[in-house]
């Protein structure tokens, strides 16, 4: 029985450290780039935002002053923390992608500024 509970630890520690190697919110923005290789110039959630807004959104009224639905922003935040890439192009939602973000700037463990 012991060994059954050394191997259950060791299980624990192994899946939380690969969860923490993917999450995206919550950590610095150092460990967001590493995330994705630093394949890019900032963490992924930031540049599809960005890039989705730049693209569809910059007409939309109120954009970051209006909220998306907190269910699609969760959905997309998890996704993102799971180590996936959701394609905001095809949810075409304006207000749930500006609220990713600032979601996303919230949880910074450390204020931009």
């Amino acid at each position: 029985q012991s060994t059954w509970g050394h191997t259950s630890l060791v299980f624990f520690l192994l899946t939380r450290s690969l969860a923490m190697a993917t999450k995206l919110f919550g950590v610095t923005i150092e460990a967001g780039l590493a995330r994705d290789g630093n394949a890019y110039e900032l963490p992924a959630v930031v540049d599809r935002v960005i890039e989705f807004i730049d693209a569809t959104s910059l007409a939309v009224e109120g954009i970051f002053r209006l909220s998306g639905a907190q269910s699609v922003i969760n959905t997309l935040k998890a996704d993102y923390d799971a180590g996936g890439d959701p394609d905001l192009f095809e949810l075409n939602d304006a207000h749930a992608s500006a609220g990713l973000l600032k979601l996303y700037l919230r949880e910074l463990p450390e204020p931009l500024l």
